[in-house]
């Protein structure tokens, strides 16, 4: 952040706020970096519009590409949280019928004017309410679940909807820096509507407490991708 100052007064400064008490000088670096990496994101989607709004990350680490390597042509799929449908539409382009939800009006009404299917329905719903009596095939969240306070439940209702789970949360250990600012009390989350953000052995035990068993997981690009299914019981029916 101050490697652009000459070597002798950038070590003068660097010596200057090393030697603050109570990390104030660590701390205020920390806040700088957050706010122009902040300015910087928030740019950069807004040149993005040409793209059609989608967010540069998307392209770049293609991660939907997660989704639709694990639908098959004949799924139904139930996308919670699904914002302006941009990853419903990829779906949609290769499962049988995609359903996506989101509590956000606005959204849904400009997801279904920007992806108009006959294989998507948008619907404006809490997922906590959704109740069409429907069961699918898979169940998709990107980076969804980590906005939940009432993970455990949210997660059993969608083990009951959907026979595979797809899941997308941020990992906590992206970086160092992330228990490095943690620990000094500064804020450390992706998103301050977060409600966690995850560690694998995290994940693992809210997955299992849940009631599922996790089939495959990985971590790419600072996010955690996982496949979890219903544990089965005894009797090798779910």
């Amino acid at each position: 952040m101050i490697s652009f100052l000459k070597p002798w007064v950038r070590n003068k400064a660097q010596k200057k706020l090393a030697s603050l008490p109570d990390d104030r000088g660590i701390k205020m670096l920390l806040r700088l970096e957050a706010r122009l990496s902040s300015l910087t994101l928030g740019t950069i989607k807004l040149a993005e519009r040409s793209r059609g709004g989608i967010h540069p990350k998307h392209w770049i680490t293609d991660f939907v590409g997660f989704f639709l390597d694990n639908i098959n042509a004949s799924d139904t799929v139930l996308e919670i949280g699904c914002a302006y449908g941009h990853v419903a539409s990829r779906i949609a382009e290769k499962a049988k019928h995609v359903t996506a939800i989101d509590i956000r009006r606005d959204a849904i009404e400009k997801a279904g004017q920007q992806f108009n299917r006959s294989n998507i329905s948008f619907i404006s719903a809490d997922f906590f309410d959704f109740t069409d009596g429907s069961k699918f095939d898979v169940v998709v969240m990107s980076n969804v679940l980590e906005h939940i306070a009432d993970r455990g439940r949210f997660l059993e209702k969608a083990a009951v909807l959907g026979g595979k789970l797809l899941i997308r949360v941020p990992a906590f250990d992206r970086d160092w820096t992330v228990p490095y600012k943690k620990k000094l009390g500064l804020e450390w989350r992706l998103n301050d509507g977060h409600e966690v953000e995850y560690t694998e052995g995290m994940l693992r035990d809210e997955l299992g407490r849940a009631g599922l068993s996790v089939k495959y997981l990985c971590c790419k690009w600072g996010n955690y991708c996982c496949i979890a299914e219903k544990k089965r019981g005894d009797n090798g029916r779910s």
